[in-house]
Formats: C-alpha cells, sequence, structure tokens
C-alpha cells in the first residue's frame, strides 16, 4: 500500500488542460471587464443623472435581487442544460445588456430605471454563470487539483481587481464613464470565444418524456435538503454567508471612517487598497500548499480567523499618521486570509456534492449569500448611523470571527487536505 502510493503519479499541469486554461481565460478577461464596469457605473451615474447615495444603493440592491428570488429555480436549470452553452450564453446576454448603457449615455436618455434594469438583468445572469462555473470545475478537473485549480483562478481574479483600481479612475478620467463601461463588451465577447475550448464530461437529463421528467420544484427542494442536511456542506453555507454579511455591513462605513473620520487622503487610500489586491494573490498562490498542510478543514479556520482579526485592528486607528497606516494595511492583508477560506470552501463544496447536484447546491449557497448581503448592508447602514462607524467595524469583525467558531465546531474543521483522503457521497 505504501510503495503504491508512493508511485503515484504527479497530476499533469492544469495549464495543459485546454478546458481548464480555457475557464481561466474567460474568467481573467471577464473579471477585469467587470471590476471597470463597477468603477465606472457609479461615475457615470452621478454624472449623467445626477445620483444621490440612496440612488446608488438602489442601483447595487437590483443587482443582488433576482439572485435572491429567483436563484433556487434557476440552479436547478443550471443542472439540467449543458454548462458550455449556458456559459457562452451568459457572456453573450451580459455583453447585449451592458451595451446599452454608454447608447443610452451617447443618447442622452440614461435614468435611474434603465440602470437599475441593467443591474438586475447583469446580477441575475452573473448569478448563473457563477453557479455553471462551480458546477463546470469538477467535470474538467480531476478532484486533487480542485483546490489548486479555485486557486489559480482566485489569484487572477484578484491581480485583474488590483489593475482595474489603478487604472479604473485614470481611464474614466480620460475617456469617460461611458467608454470604460463600453470595453466591458468586448471582454464578455472575449470570455465567451475562450469558452469555446471547454470540453467537459455533461450529464444529460436521465428523462426521455415530459411524462418523465421530474418536477423543477422537487429538483430544486432536493439541492436545497442536500446542503442543509449535509455535516460539512451546512456549517460551510452558514460561515459562507455570515462572511458575507459581515463584509457588506463594512461597506456603508469603512470609506467614511477611513476618509472622512481619519482624514486620509485619496491617493494614500489607493495605494493602501492595492496592497489588499497583493494579498490576495499571496493568498491565492500559497493557499494549495496551506490546505495541504493544516487539512482544508483546519484551513477554514485560519483564515475566517485572521480575516477577522484584520477587520478588528481597524477601529483602533487613531487618526491619518502612521499608526493608522500601519493598521489600515494590517487591515488590508486580510484580503489573503479570505482567499484561503474562500478558496477551500469552494473546493469542498465540489468535492463533496455529487455532480447532479452542483449547481442546486452552489444555487443555494449564493442565495445564501445574497441574502446575507443585503442584511449586512442594511445592517452595516443603521449601526453606522447609531452606534458610529468604530463599533460597527468591531460588530463586523465578530461576526466574521463567528463564522470562524462555526467551522472550528463542526465536522468541517477535520476535512483533509487531499482531495483522494475524501469519501464523496454517492447518488
Amino acid at each position: 500500500m505504501i510503495r503504491a502510493m508512493s508511485m503515484r503519479r504527479a497530476p499533469e499541469s492544469l495549464w495543459r488542460s485546454r478546458s481548464y486554461l480555457s475557464i481561466w481565460v474567460a474568467a481573467t478577461v471577464s473579471n477585469l471587464g467587470s471590476m471597470l464596469h463597477g468603477l465606472a457605473l457609479p461615475f457615470l451615474a452621478i454624472d449623467q443623472i445626477g445620483a444621490s447615495p440612496g440612488d446608488l444603493a438602489l442601483i447595487r440592491v437590483s443587482a443582488v435581487l433576482p439572485g435572491l428570488l429567483f436563484g433556487l429555480v434557476a440552479a436547478t436549470w443550471v443542472d439540467r442544460l449543458p454548462k458550455r452553452a449556458l456559459l457562452i450564453a451568459m457572456d453573450l446576454g451580459r455583453a447585449i445588456v451592458v451595451l446599452w448603457v454608454p447608447i443610452a449615455a451617447w443618447s442622452g436618455t440614461l435614468d435611474l430605471l434603465q440602470l437599475c434594469a441593467v443591474s438586475a438583468l447583469l446580477g441575475f445572469m452573473e448569478f448563473i454563470f457563477e453557479a455553471a462555473q462551480q458546477a463546470v470545475l469538477p467535470r474538467i478537473v480531476p478532484p486533487d487539483q480542485l483546490v489548486e485549480a479555485n486557486s489559480k483562478l482566485r489569484a487572477a481574479s484578484a491581480t485583474t481587481e488590483s489593475l482595474a483600481f489603478a487604472a479604473g479612475g485614470w481611464l474614466v478620467q480620460i475617456f469617460g464613464a461611458a467608454s470604460v463601461i463600453a470595453a466591458d463588451v468586448i471582454s464578455f465577447l472575449a470570455s465567451a470565444l475562450a469558452l469555446i475550448g471547454v470540453r467537459p464530461t455533461e450529464q444529460a437529463t436521465p428523462a426521455e418524456s415530459e411524462s418523465e421528467q421530474r418536477s423543477i420544484w422537487l429538483e430544486t427542494g432536493e439541492g436545497l435538503r442536500f446542503a442543509l442536511r449535509h455535516p460539512v456542506l451546512a456549517p460551510l453555507a452558514i460561515s459562507a454567508a455570515l462572511m458575507q454579511m459581515a463584509w457588506s455591513a463594512v461597506g456603508p462605513v469603512y470609506l467614511v471612517f477611513v476618509y472622512r473620520e481619519l482624514g486620509f487622503e485619496p491617493g494614500v487610500l489607493g495605494m493602501v487598497f492595492a496592497i489588499g489586491g497583493v494579498s490576495s494573490v499571496v493568498g491565492a498562490v500559497f493557499c494549495t500548499r496551506i490546505s495541504r498542510w493544516l487539512g482544508a478543514g483546519r484551513t477554514l479556520v485560519l483564515g475566517s480567523a485572521l480575516f477577522a482579526a484584520s477587520i478588528a485592528v481597524v477601529p483602533f486607528a487613531p487618526s491619518a499618521g502612521a499608526v493608522g497606516l500601519a493598521l489600515l494595511v494590517l487591515n488590508q492583508l486580510g484580503d489573503g486570509f479570505e482567499v484561503l477560506f474562500d478558496v477551500n470552501q469552494r473546493s469542498l463544496r465540489q468535492i463533496l456534492t455529487p455532480e447532479p447536484l452542483l449547481g442546486r447546491v452552489s444555487g443555494a449557497i449564493q442565495v445564501a449569500g445574497a441574502a446575507a448581503m443585503l442584511l449586512g448592508v442594511v445592517l452595516g447602514g443603521l449601526l453606522g448611523e447609531t452606534v458610529g462607524t468604530r463599533a460597527t467595524l468591531g460588530v463586523a469583525a465578530g461576526v466574521v470571527g463567528l463564522a470562524a467558531l462555526v467551522i472550528a465546531f463542526s465536522p468541517a474543521r477535520r476535512q483533509p487536505g487531499d482531495a483522494l483522503e475524501f469519501q464523496p457521497p454517492s447518488g
């Protein structure tokens, strides 16, 4: 047995897999375009329609609400339909929808209702795209390379995020927000073209006639029940939702605290935020090694606990001086710890979920995350107004700490780091 294990052939590099490389290129290109689009849209809304903070919040809620309301049923269709075709369709659909924004802006007809409608459509298609991508990955990547595959995707996402923060503001200033958003159309078309190279092992729907097809509501409930009853997936979903809620609660108060109350200049803050992108890349690069060393479960606890600590230090910043700057840098280093958590929870979900249920289980967890995100935005706004920004940041850190405790006191903590040691459920 020992000899057989020692002779196990080293896995082939993911870069030699045409399907994985296609997914990676598509995700990287579309992420860059989407980050630039997300950065430019608020500027366009403010300049074109005089959007208020409430209007910007409404646009953001419009992007999240469709996935929350219809995500479970949509995820069921993800499991029924061919994944590659669905991914390409979502890219082409997003390209068409995004194109509407610069056309309306250049023609002078853009209004708040259009921006909310565009955000809702983009948010819903992004929800489906994400569920389909998570469902297709285990069909093109061996189980023992899923952590590495997700790590490489997160590293690319973090890199594009840093590039977007660094260049986005200048591009908006030089070319205008509408032109930057128009460039996102190119990114979605390029992503769709790259996805042609994906060759997943598709599983057709077993039903041969309409009378044999199962109710979509029955299938939707099947995925939800599996996630809720699973001893590992259930705490993963709870902890992921708590992380989403905490991060969303930070959003309404963070800039108010560091910019208005502490007095940091935008240029300094931009450099600090760039450190967060670098930290995310580092976390993604070393995620596979750390997971195999500590085990996936302990890495989840470590990542969420250190991420909580990185938020907890921010309220202690006294001013825009050296101490305050050092604490903000420590805060940005937490992005790498969040990556450790996210990559491992995604990989565990893909390994422990039977392939026919992957879309529905991923969709259920995405819906829980969307609900937590909306709750976090409301919670952050209310606490920021009532108890102040420092206390709100402290509460957010506590919520992330609670996510770490959920994992620490559940069977998820004992999950190994080598996928070959797992015993995934069948059927």
